[in-house]
């Protein structure tokens, strides 16, 4: 008998102490702390070592793994209504279904759709507040079909750890007013009404009403279709006709929510638990990448000073042993720049030569660029200045600042605001890592049905390896084994067949917190056995591991979890292993070492402990990893 578990993602901690079944001679180092890059190094290293380099066209199975149909009722595609550059589209171009009014009538062309809810102002506030103070990363979401909304669009004002916007060297301000043409997709597809750091606010049908007097909603919001490309998120910076790709950060409102427990909204389950499974974009404002300031010099002698906006260079001693101080240059005005000019009898140009014909080169800066977020650099600290006396009466005892100090300032990414006597420093042309100047969310967009499910039909199976292997015996691959089912509008089937390792593993479940357990996930839980047994893995039971705690249960009925998200490839579906609290993500990235494999329902997994590269096994294993050659366990099967 089947046993069928619907899976929720509640998360129960819990205590217990787990070890890895890994030998005592691994490359990984057990008292190193188990982070994710030197847990994925650690394995990439040993599965080079073991295998070779892996051929760069190296798919580990999945290429051809994608669904067979997408969602809902049209199949592969869905009719929109604009192109990409706003204009109309044939209904399997990816680009911005417009009609707010028709997308709850199920018996409307560009309708059927399940509508989304508007956002509360607690769910913006909460989200908002996380922005200002993380910094998430970017993680694909790989929709079809989805929902954006607008959340914030920041302002000037300093808040949490970032100010909104960005202050130019000149005082000017420039906020998500500059931030325009939200897209998606490295063609930059337009996502429409999305302008200005906000977006239109619209009449919106709800959902299955009907287009002659239906409910409606009030919303700022906006309905993508047929989206092939959702590997970046951008906008289009109106100062300088830039377009930025990669100032983005996206984070799921459970990620949010654990942040915000934590820090004073108690409500943030309860508030951003809507049963939408939101997730969160965040855009950093980025007004114009810059070079970096040119501050070089060849000269013997290489102190730089300032007096009253004036630099002198230290170009060498006479012959009592003084310094020789030639004005090297004047900074100007805001609008003018850099000057050359002529100061107390010397003339001098962009470049001085030295008594010993070395070239002094000097600060260079557009005094017209941006400058970041945060506090500027102020110089008052006096180890910062050497004080000279003979230089002449108006500069008598002033201050000249070093440059080996400066070279500091320019190596962390600091330029001279003009008029501050060099002085004042700020970082031009950076952002400031915050992904709260605007702020929308996505929703993955599924149709109206009334259609039963069909019965899951399962095409590939997942074998995994939870990153302990480190040489020969322990790449087993059978740590977790499951079979995935994509042709279900909407969902994801995985029949868990077994599962090896004694590590704690959940599927489907993304971004897991760290410390956190996911029960309800957690593979050795679901088929009901403890997280140290080895589940349907055909192994001889051994001493040395079953006085380690190992136990072994085989023969188990495979357990079927049904996810709620239709995930177009089976290499998508998340795959977790936890280490020392911290939640490794099993991969199966083109051209590098994996941790899993995609292969077909009728394979044999290997025996615990038994190397998947072994004669008796697939010896053929090791020349696919390599040259990506033939199909390695094919007519193996039956002798097994």
């Amino acid at each position: 008998m089947k046993k069928y578990l619907m899976t929720g993602f509640a998360a129960i901690a819990f205590c217990a102490a787990f070890t890895s079944c890994s030998k005592g001679d691994d490359i990984y180092d057990p008292n190193r702390t188990p982070t994710t890059d030197n847990t994925n190094a650690s394995y990439a290293e040993a599965f080079i070592k073991t295998f070779g380099k892996p051929a760069a066209n190296q798919d580990w199975g999945f290429g051809t793994a994608k669904a067979s149909t997408r969602y809902g009722n049209s199949g592969e595609t869905y009719p929109q209504t604009h192109g990409a550059d706003g204009s109309e589209g044939s209904g399997t171009e990816g680009g911005c279904n417009m009609n707010h009014n028709e997308w709850g009538d199920p018996d409307k062309e560009f309708g059927g759709w399940k509508v989304v809810d508007p956002l509360t102002d607690r769910q913006k506030e909460i989200v908002t507040a996380y922005f200002q103070n993380n910094k998430p990363g970017f993680k694909d979401p790989q929709w079809r079909h989805f929902f954006v909304q607008q959340v914030y669009g920041g302002g000037t004002a300093t808040v949490g750890q970032t100010t909104e916007g960005i202050t130019a060297a000149n005082s000017s301000t420039y906020s998500s007013e500059n931030m325009n043409l939200l897209t998606v997709g490295h063609s930059h597809i337009h996502i429409n009404d999305f302008n200005k750091g906000d977006a239109t606010t619209s009449t919106v049908l709800k959902t299955g009403e009907s287009v002659n007097g239906g409910a409606t909603q009030q919303d700022q919001v906006t309905l993508m279709v047929n989206i092939d490309d959702t590997s970046c998120f951008g906008y289009h910076e109106t100062g300088s006709s830039t377009h930025h790709d990669n100032k983005a950060g996206l984070a799921s409102w459970k990620t949010i929510a654990a942040w915000a427990v934590d820090h004073g909204y108690s409500d943030a389950y309860e508030v951003l638990d809507d049963g939408w499974n939101r997730s969160f974009l965040g855009f950093d404002l980025a007004i114009k990448e810059y070079d970096e300031v040119q501050l070089s010099t060849v000269a013997k002698y290489t102190d730089v000073q300032n007096f009253n906006n004036m630099m002198y260079a230290i170009t060498g001693q006479d012959a009592n042993g003084n310094d020789i101080i030639v004005p090297i240059k004047n900074p100007g005005t805001q609008d003018n720049g850099w000057q050359t000019t002529t100061v107390s009898g010397y003339d001098y140009s962009d470049e001085i030569k030295t008594a010993d014909n070395k070239t002094i080169n000097f600060i260079t800066a557009n005094t017209n660029q941006y400058v970041a977020d945060g506090d500027p650099f102020v110089i008052t600290d006096d180890s910062w200045f050497y004080s000279y006396k003979d230089v002449d009466e108006d500069h008598k005892n002033q201050m000249c600042l070093r440059l080996d100090r400066i070279y500091d300032l320019i190596d962390r990414g600091y330029q001279p605001v003009t008029g501050s006597a060099f002085k004042t420093w700020v970082k031009v042309g950076k952002s400031d890592g915050y992904f709260s100047d605007w702020i929308v969310t996505l929703t993955e967009a599924k149709r109206i049905s009334t259609d039963p499910d069909p019965d899951p039909v399962y095409t590939i199976r997942v074998i995994g390896e939870d990153l302990s292997a480190q040489e020969e015996g322990d790449f087993d691959f059978n740590d977790v084994v499951f079979d995935v089912a994509l042709n279900v509008p909407n969902k994801t089937y995985i029949k868990l067949k077994a599962a090896g390792g004694t590590l704690p593993l959940i599927v489907g479940v993304e971004e897991p917190q760290k410390g956190e357990s996911y029960d309800a996930n957690e593979v050795h839980h679901l088929f009901k056995q403890g997280t140290k047994t080895m589940i349907n893995t055909r192994v001889s039971q051994k001493p040395e591991l079953i006085a380690q705690g190992v136990s072994y249960a085989d023969g188990l009925d495979d357990v079927i979890l049904e996810l709620d998200k239709a995930y177009e490839n089976a290499k998508d579906i998340p795959v977790y292993v936890q280490k020392g609290g911290e939640w490794i993500e099993l991969t199966a990235e083109r051209g590098v070492p994996a941790s899993k494999i995609g292969v077909t329902t009728n394979f044999r997994w290997v025996t615990e402990t038994e190397f998947i590269g072994a004669n008796n096994w697939y010896p053929l294993f090791t020349e696919w990893v390599t040259k990506n050659s033939g199909s390695w366990y094919q007519g193996d099967n039956e002798k097994k």
